[in-house]
């Protein structure tokens, strides 16, 4: 089995992970926000504090950040994953979820918006402990995107 590896995330990354983005996530970025993956991504190494990369084997898997909500104490995870990360679905399941705690530790409250097609994104946030509201028109287009949130850090169970 191969090793996920988290490093600091470069202009590199976003280079070699914009043409492998997955579908979801590029629908999600258009109607969401009226942005391609590329600026969502140059936009997260900027405004986010340690934006960071999943690799294996060489391979981005996802560019990952963390920004400050309008909502005061509140912060904004953000994901933005390529098509690789399919294949390492297991390894991916094993470390995501400590990694969210971990960012929910170090900035506090958790919330942000997942477009309601993304059914295998929020099913994933479901597993990582995130609660996930009814959906509600949202971005440009107002179609139906969900808020997720995470205000403590569940237990292990």
């Amino acid at each position: 089995m191969h090793r996920i590896e988290v490093v600091s995330a470069t202009i590199a990354h976003v280079v070699a992970m914009v043409p492998h983005v997955r579908q979801a996530d590029i629908d999600e970025l258009r109607d969401g926000w009226d942005v391609t993956p590329r600026e969502a991504l140059v936009l997260g190494l900027k405004i986010s504090d340690h934006p960071r990369a999943a690799m294996i084997d060489g391979k981005v898997l996802c560019v990952f950040g963390v920004t400050r909500s309008i909502h005061a104490g509140w912060f904004v995870p953000w994901m933005i994953a390529s098509e690789d990360i399919l294949a390492c679905r297991r390894e991916w399941l094993e470390h995501s979820r400590e990694t969210i705690h971990l960012l929910r530790r170090v900035y506090g409250p958790l919330e942000n918006w997942v477009d309601a097609r993304n059914r295998l994104a929020i099913r994933w946030l479901r597993w990582c402990g995130f609660e996930i509201e009814a959906p509600a028109p949202y971005g440009p287009h107002g179609l139906p995107f969900c808020r997720f949130s995470m205000k403590e850090i569940p237990c292990a169970g």
